[in-house]
């Protein structure tokens, strides 16, 4: 049936009209000054009674009041029945000036589930010029579902709405396809309630939703101000762009969501990509895998920023931009691997991780930032970087603080700058492994942290700083065949053991 509704030519319009029901058979008029809410809602309750079917709307700009018989809505969307428009330009549905607040374009809320419904070629239009201020509580969205089954909403745009685009309140099976969702208070999507279940969004656009939907109390309370996944379950991603709003995406306290090929711009004092746990049980975990995802360049502006206890996250073959490109304010599990991180002060900041691992490698690539550093981590986790490079001149590339006491294994670095390619700071307890570092310019740097291995690396200089440290001795192991043009150890009077052996070398100085 699509594919004959998709046909160009003289017969188009009539095929549609034999296998729909044209609304204007029903009385609307569309003629963007009639309200055709009552002929709308007499063609959707026809084709319910009968099983089943489309409801077909030519174009026109479809003037809706308020259903006085249904919870909230103008349209009422019931089971079995799909609206489909000639186009997503010309078929317009549009809220009169007239209609208060608290009012969805159209909504599935039938007080139980609604399924089986499926929204094709059209734009809904939320007025919201009619509110002055926008009201920030108020169910004002474009498309409304609650508890939706087998639900469809395909080559749709809303826009203009008080509050979302599009409102999943719950529900499961739920395809959302070539959207374009711009100009809402809301999110541009919001997926909630009790939880969405396999969600699949593809190929949409978000451009500047705004605000007004907060979903919990406390620091960055206003939620995405394009796509918004709360609470949701098995979520899909997919070639998607959303650009601007408090974040472009947020995630929060869903789990199994995966993003793909899709694109996330960001705007000031919010992160491109939130993600958030706290307070719900589960703690939410996504992956991110050919993304490209571009925060602001102020303070709070991050490329990803993962807060509350976000449980996990993983980023493969993504491009990252922000102040910092990855902050773990108070996260999980860490994965990065083949990205290029981009960042104006830190590439990634582990600030707690609350026990749980960070890796970093897979040829991932840190660009020259302006500040800070490759890796800062300043918690006590576990952490493996195997396997990156390193671009900018001058600072220091990997800094593990001194609230590190779990060893790290850092390998397979390259660097061909001047600069700190690693330190070690006094505190740590050590036990690090640094090995296959590639830095004929660069040095690393332990300072009063025992019991470090460097192995197996070309090194400018190897510096050992003890200097205000409690700790008086440290063990070095450099064999394979690495090199240091200098091995420095200040203060003198401090006592070392280097072992160099198969070849290793160092110019003391």
């Amino acid at each position: 049936m699509n594919d004959l509704f998709n046909r160009s030519g003289r017969n188009a319009e009539r095929i549609k009209e034999v296998l729909a029901y044209n609304v204007k058979d029903f009385g609307a008029k569309g003629d963007g000054v009639a309200d055709d809410r009552p002929a709308i809602n007499s063609a959707i309750g026809f084709v319910n009674s009968i099983g089943g079917g489309t409801v077909f709307f030519p174009d026109g700009t479809y003037m809706l009041s308020k259903d006085p018989s249904s919870p909230k809505q103008a349209i009422s969307l019931l089971s079995n029945v799909s609206l489909k428009g000639w186009s997503r330009e010309g078929t317009i549905f549009k809220l009169l000036d007239s209609v208060a607040s608290d009012t969805p374009v159209m909504s599935g809320d039938v007080g139980g589930v609604i399924s089986n419904v499926s929204l094709t070629d059209f734009t809904v239009d939320g007025n919201k010029g009619r509110f002055n201020p926008i009201p920030t509580a108020d169910e004002n969205e474009g498309i409304n579902f609650k508890n939706g089954e087998d639900i469809s909403i395909t080559n749709v745009r809303a826009t203009n709405c008080g509050m979302d685009g599009v409102d999943l309140d719950g529900g499961t099976k739920i395809a959302l396809t070539n959207l374009l969702l711009d100009d809402n208070g809301g999110c541009g999507i919001h997926a909630a309630g009790s939880g969405v279940v396999y969600l699949t969004i593809s190929d949409c656009q978000l451009y500047n939703n705004g605000g007004v939907r907060v979903n919990a109390s406390g620091d960055g309370a206003l939620s995405a101000g394009n796509l918004d996944l709360l609470v949701s379950d098995y979520v899909t991603v997919n070639n998607c762009i959303s650009v601007g709003g408090p974040r472009p995406l947020s995630v929060f306290g869903s789990r199994r969501v995966h993003v793909s090929n899709s694109i996330f711009i960001g705007s000031t004092a919010k992160p491109a990509v939130g993600l958030r746990g706290k307070p719900f049980t589960n703690k939410g975990n996504a992956k991110f895998a050919n993304c490209c995802i571009i925060g602001a360049t102020d303070n709070l502006a991050q490329g990803v920023l993962l807060s509350d206890a976000f449980q996990s996250a993983e980023f493969s073959q993504c491009y990252i931009r922000g102040r910092d490109g990855i902050k773990v304010e108070d996260g999980g599990r860490l994965s990065v691997k083949g990205c290029e991180i981009d960042p104006t002060n830190h590439g990634i900041y582990v600030q707690n991780t609350n026990g749980y691992d960070v890796y970093v490698g897979g040829d991932t690539v840190f660009t020259e930032s302006i500040f800070g550093n490759d890796i800062r981590v300043e918690d006590n986790c576990r952490g493996v970087v195997d396997g990156i490079t390193m671009k900018k001149s001058g600072g220091t590339g990997i800094k593990l603080g001194s609230e590190v006491d779990t060893p790290w294994k850092i390998k397979n670095v390259t660097c061909e700058t001047s600069r700190e390619v690693v330190q070690i700071d006094s505190g740590s307890a050590g036990g690090h492994i640094i090995e296959d570092i590639y830095a004929p310019s660069g040095s690393v740097e332990i300072i009063g942290s025992p019991n470090n291995v460097v192995r197996s690396s070309e090194l400018n200089a190897l510096k050992f700083n003890f200097t205000g440290a409690t700790l008086k001795s440290c063990t070095v192991l450099f064999w394979n065949q690495g090199k240091a043009n200098t091995f420095k150890l200040y203060p003198i009077h401090q006592s070392c053991t280097v072992l160099f052996w198969n070849q290793g070398k160092a110019r003391y100085r």
